[in-house]
């Protein structure tokens, strides 16, 4: 028999793009959603049950090389990092200017991994009582500014674990896990 694949996805540039590269591919279904309601579009599809299931987790090198979506310290863009532009989600920006700091804090150090993740959290509540963020470009100097030269991490950039934090919040992509 013929197989059918189904492709989730939250960012409808992904999907624009699966949709061109793969439009010779027979028995291809795609759908704008989370994977985590992998089961309620199986239903609205009609297939009661699956033989297999693959998760491609995380950010994907298109969304870190358009500085629109926020993604990346590299070049300044909104402080965005939603993987479904058109939800009602809150931003990155959103989150930094809201959360307070404790919960700042717990993010970029569960997350992030950190150990500045205090300092940091600290001093993004500091400043957003100045000027709120907006802007990729003021995290990544605010966290140069907080970590010591000294103590930057070897291979990657000290904002690095900190963006990656937001990121996993701003998408909820524990939760999401959990619950797919």
């Amino acid at each position: 028999g013929s197989l059918t694949y189904i492709g989730l996805d939250r960012d409808e540039d992904a999907l624009a793009h699966t949709r061109k590269r793969l439009k010779s591919f027979k028995g291809l279904k795609l759908a704008h959603a989370s994977y985590a309601l992998g089961a309620e579009v199986l239903k609205a599809t009609g297939i009661p049950a699956v033989d297999a299931i693959l998760l491609d987790l995380g950010a994907s090198s298109p969304q870190f090389d358009e500085p629109k979506r926020g993604f990346s310290f590299q070049k300044d863009g909104p402080l965005d990092m939603r993987f479904d532009v058109s939800s009602a989600d809150k931003s990155a920006a959103d989150i930094l200017n809201t959360y307070r700091e404790q919960e700042i804090e717990r993010i970029i150090r569960d997350y992030g991994e950190d150990r500045f993740a205090k300092n940091i959290a600290a001093a993004i509540v500091k400043r957003r009582g100045q000027e709120l963020f907006s802007r990729t470009e003021q995290l990544r100097t605010l966290i140069e500014s907080v970590i010591p030269r000294r103590s930057w991490p070897k291979n990657i950039h000290p904002a690095t674990r900190t963006f990656q934090a937001l990121r996993i919040e701003t998408n909820k992509e524990l939760d999401t896990l959990t619950t797919a």
